[in-house]
C-alpha cells in the first residue's frame, strides 16, 4: 500500500514538474517571437526616421532582454546571460540615441544587437 502511494505520488510530482517546465518554455518560446518582432519594428523605425516610435520599441527591447537575462539565470547559463545583458545594453543605447534624435548612432545599436542575438542563437537555439 505504501509503495503503491509513493509510487502515485511521485508520478504526480513528476507530471508537475513536466507541465511546469513545458508552460515555462512556451513562455520562453512567446517571449522570443516578442524580442524578434519588437526588433524588427525597431529597424522599420529606424528606416522611416520615425525617432519616438523607434525610442518606445529600443525601451521596449531593453525590458524583453532584462527578462530573457531572468529566464538563464536560473540555470546560471553565464555567457547567454551575457548575451541578454549585452542586448540590453544596446537597445538601451539605442533607445537614448533614438530619443537624442540620432538615428545613425541608433542604427549603429541596432547592428550590435543583431550580433548578439546571432550569438545567441548560433549557441542556444535548437537546430531544426
Amino acid at each position: 500500500m505504501r509503495r503503491a502511494f509513493a509510487l502515485i505520488t511521485g508520478s504526480l510530482l513528476f507530471l508537475c514538474v513536466v507541465k511546469s517546465q513545458a508552460e515555462e518554455d512556451q513562455a520562453y518560446k512567446q517571449l522570443m517571437k516578442d524580442v524578434g518582432a519588437t526588433f524588427g519594428s525597431l529597424g522599420k523605425d529606424i528606416q522611416a526616421k520615425k525617432s519616438d516610435s523607434a525610442a518606445e520599441d529600443a525601451q521596449k527591447l531593453a525590458g524583453l532582454f532584462k527578462q530573457v537575462e531572468a529566464f538563464w539565470a536560473k540555470s546560471k547559463t553565464e555567457d547567454a546571460i551575457a548575451f541578454a545583458q549585452a542586448g540590453e545594453k544596446a537597445s538601451s543605447q539605442a533607445a537614448e540615441s533614438a530619443k537624442a534624435n540620432n538615428l545613425d548612432q541608433a542604427s549603429a545599436a541596432v547592428n550590435d544587437i543583431g550580433k548578439t542575438c546571432k550569438g545567441c542563437h548560433g549557441a542556444y537555439k535548437p537546430k531544426k
